[in-house]
């Protein structure tokens, strides 16, 4: 079987890493770009850092868009600004592959330009991992993928090779139609971490757990969110493992219980606490665009189509742009963004 990574950053790399890593007959190709690229090359696989300790898994770097061809899974993993110039570019060379993208936003409507629905499968990971360093992938965060189908009720039946072979001991698949469901699950749970990445904040010790940011920032913000997809008339699915905006709204509503916080204080404290680390930061590390406009932005281009405010995404939005256009540091002080979002709300009503 030939597995092909297109994008292979944090997420493909590790999710095609672990598909070698459990089979190796499985031949991996990794279309990435810069450093990252050359040492994967260099090393001849990439490096996967884990629970499981570290492998260096073995793949080949794709030079050219051919390299492809003959795959019959295809994990798109680029950033969703690139979606249509990548496809546009490898769709000669897809085949009858099946196409799994895992990334940010909603972008089925370009995927269909290329592929028909039954080549088409929409996946989110509940996980998280970052490039720490070119070549090596960090698994941080546990958790399972969920996928589904371009289109509701599509069967289950014509895909089960590719999800058996997305079933994988360090990253569990669950099956999940609608798809949107759990894709708007996500956007609202990222249009959270999206924000704590633009002060490049701690998200669990600097945010979750401090009550100015809770109450002037985090909820304010996810309950925007929750009236705008309510009004979209999207119900949301709990999505498994600990990356859930249903549980985690109400986990910020408990957090105000000395009960129920200092626990989880006394946890870390003894534990320690992995810093986890979201696209947005990475991206404003590197001087690339974000993805706002595909999480926060999407949420303010709903809240548009059905007539209802959305200042405080609105403002997530703007302040990403602008940092953006920034030379470094590119960063927004905490204690401003607090101060920022406490501005909108009472403005706009962002209750």
């Amino acid at each position: 079987m030939k597995v092909s990574v297109l994008g292979a950053g944090a997420v493909g790399c590790l999710i095609g890493g672990l598909i070698r890593r459990a089979d190796p007959k499985v031949e991996l190709c990794l279309m990435a770009r810069g450093e990252h690229r050359d040492r994967i090359r260099e090393q001849g696989g990439v490096e996967l850092r884990g629970p499981w300790g570290s492998d260096l898994v073995p793949a080949r770097v794709g030079d050219e868009w051919s390299d492809i061809a003959g795959s019959d899974l295809v994990l798109l993993t680029v950033k969703s600004t690139a979606t249509d110039e990548v496809l546009r570019s490898a769709a000669p060379f897809l085949g009858a592959a099946t196409v799994v993208s895992i990334q940010n936003g909603i972008n089925q409507h370009v995927m269909r330009r290329y592929l028909p629905d039954s080549q088409i499968l929409l996946g989110v990971t509940t996980a998280n991992m970052s490039v720490n360093e070119p070549g090596c992938i960090t698994h941080h965060l546990a958790g399972p993928t969920v996928v589904g189908p371009a289109v509701e009720g599509l069967p289950a039946g014509g895909f089960a090779t590719t999800v058996e072979r997305l079933w994988l001991p360090d990253m569990p698949l669950k099956w999940c139609d609608p798809i949107t469901s759990i894709q708007y699950n996500k956007i609202a749970l990222n249009s959270l971490s999206y924000v704590s990445s633009m002060s490049r904040s701690n998200y669990t010790l600097e945010c979750l757990l401090q009550a100015d940011w809770r109450h002037h920032v985090a909820l304010p913000l996810l309950q925007e969110g929750f009236r705008i997809l309510k009004a979209a008339g999207i119900r949301l699915k709990s999505t498994p493992g600990p990356s859930d905006v249903i549980r985690l709204r109400l986990g910020l509503r408990l957090l105000d219980l000395p009960l129920i916080r200092r626990p989880i204080e006394r946890k870390i404290a003894k534990h320690g606490n992995p810093r986890l680390v979201f696209s947005v930061e990475q991206d404003l590390l590197k001087g690339r665009l974000t993805e706002i406009d595909y999480v926060n932005g999407e949420l303010v281009r709903l809240a548009e189509q059905h007539q209802v405010d959305a200042p405080l995404n609105r403002l997530a939005v703007e302040i990403a742009h602008d940092l953006e256009r920034r030379e470094a540091p590119r960063f927004l002080d905490r204690d401003e963004m607090i101060r920022r979002f406490r501005e909108a709300a009472g403005k706009g009503g962002g209750r």
